[in-house]
């Protein structure tokens, strides 16, 4: 999982549901078109993540990100590859992302792994001092 994947997955975290507009704020704008929501496309399809407009038919991560892209456009009809949306109003403050139990799952193990992580290198440098504290205590015992 890339940075920005996991930046949104950590904000879904901490406040368990944003809106469209929200998100497209933790995006970096590269290209400026629907390409530029695909880190959150994949929270979708990988089921880390969810909307509450997504269903079955919104597999595809170009669909999805066509879908989330075209709805932060504005009013107007906007078409976006095979998507049409007819924007009414603000929908980007309308179209809520949650974080599901896979999402929240993840982060949890991942955070578990860094914390055991820490912890193993912790203990492997203040082994490594003590021995080489002990070896020197040691050496001028018996050499000295």
């Amino acid at each position: 999982m890339d940075k920005i994947s996991k930046k949104i997955l950590k904000v879904l975290s901490k406040e368990r549901e944003i809106s469209l507009a929200y998100a497209k704020k933790l995006l970096p704008v590269k290209f400026n078109d629907y390409r530029d929501f695909y880190p959150l496309a994949t929270l979708c399809t990988n089921g880390m993540a969810r909307t509450d407009l997504q269903n079955e038919s919104y597999e595809s991560e170009k669909f999805l990100a066509s879908f989330f892209y075209a709805h932060t456009l504005g009013v107007g009809s906007h078409k976006v590859n095979n998507y049409v949306a007819q924007n009414r109003g603000r929908d980007d403050h309308v179209i809520r992302i949650n974080i599901t139990s896979k999402g929240s799952s993840y982060l949890s193990e991942r955070h578990n792994k860094n914390i055991e992580r820490l912890i193993n290198t912790s203990i492997g440098f203040v082994l490594g001092i003590a021995s080489t504290v002990l070896s020197l205590w040691l050496k001028a015992k018996w050499f000295a």
